[in-house]
Formats: structure tokens, C-alpha cells, sequence
């Protein structure tokens, strides 16, 4: 299994701390993009793991400076099989404030996911997100899931399974976009 580890900082992009690459912090990511390889290219700039279980390489994160701010990044992170993400995925994309795209992300298996409490929060310059199909159907605790992302204009939720969720208080509160 793929299992995507939860963000222990949010100062940081995923798993950078825990790994020493504390020079790679979140305001500075431009794009993220799942990707289904974890091989790095020869032209990133760093890679890390970034799995649940430190130091198994089951899941990649690396980045590449951004083709028209190279002063930002394009994060990507990867795995041979599909991504799942943990019980508790709290916050694990909240802060990415330069960040205006997101791809990939609802190809990630989310079917665990119990605890989602601020998972997009503070994305201030995400305009779309697409999570089309995304199986929440064991999450519990959606509240603020986007709470401030102030420039969020559109979030597809086609056939996205909340079934189970108890509190999605204040979900969209601060998206003044939306």
C-alpha cells in the first residue's frame, strides 16, 4: 500500500521537515501535481519521502523550481500505485498560499480518511480544485476543510460520498470567492 503521511508542519511542503529539507516551505509551492510514478527526474531539485511509514520510499515528493517564478515550486508527489491517504489527513494541503493548482488530488484513494478537519485551508491563491469522485465516505470531521482560501472560485464535487460526515461546520467559511 501507498500510504501518503500526514503533514507535521504546516510551515513546511509535506515531509520536508521530518526529512531536513527545511528550505522547502509551503508558501513557496506554486503547483502540486499527484503523480503515478515515483521515480524523481534528473531535473528536480530535491526528493523525499514522504510514505506513513518514514523511510520506506513507497511515496516520492519532489520539487522543481517553477517555470515562470523560479523564485517558487512546483511540488510533486508520487507513488507506483495509488495514493492512499491516512485516517487522519487533517490539514495535510493547508497553507499553500501561493499555490494556484492542484492536480492529481482526487486520484488519491481517500476512502480511510476519518478526520479531514482543514485539509485546503489557507490555499489563498487556489482558484479551482477538482475532487470529482473523491470517496469520503468514512470522514467524520470535515469542518473548515477550505476554510480561507479566499480565491477559490470552483470545487467539483461530482460524486463525492460524504455519507458519514458528522460536522461540516464552517466548510467554505472565509472562501469570499465562492
Amino acid at each position: 500500500e501507498e500510504i501518503l503521511m500526514t503533514r507535521e508542519d504546516t510551515g513546511y511542503m509535506i515531509g520536508a521537515k521530518r526529512s531536513g529539507n527545511t528550505k522547502y516551505t509551503a508558501d513557496l509551492v506554486k503547483t502540486i501535481t499527484i503523480m503515478d510514478t515515483k521515480t524523481v527526474p534528473a531535473d528536480a531539485e530535491a526528493s523525499w519521502d514522504v510514505s506513513f511509514d518514514s523511510g520506506d520510499k513507497q511515496v516520492i515528493a519532489w520539487v522543481k523550481p517553477n517555470a515562470t517564478e523560479p523564485n517558487k515550486y512546483d511540488l510533486y508527489i508520487g507513488a507506483d500505485q495509488t495514493i492512499i491517504l491516512p485516517t487522519i489527513a487533517g490539514e495535510l494541503f493547508k497553507g499553500y498560499t501561493n499555490c494556484v493548482s492542484m492536480t492529481g488530488i482526487n486520484t488519491m484513494d481517500m476512502s480511510r480518511v476519518e478526520y479531514a478537519v482543514g485539509m485546503f485551508a489557507n490555499s489563498d491563491s487556489l482558484v479551482n480544485l477538482n475532487l470529482t469522485n473523491v470517496n469520503l465516505e468514512n470522514a467524520k470531521e470535515l469542518q473548515l476543510m477550505f476554510y480561507s482560501s479566499e480565491k477559490l472560485e470552483l470545487v467539483i464535487l461530482t460524486g463525492i460520498d460524504t455519507t458519514s460526515a458528522e460536522n461540516m461546520s464552517g466548510m467554505f467559511d472565509g472562501c469570499t470567492s465562492l
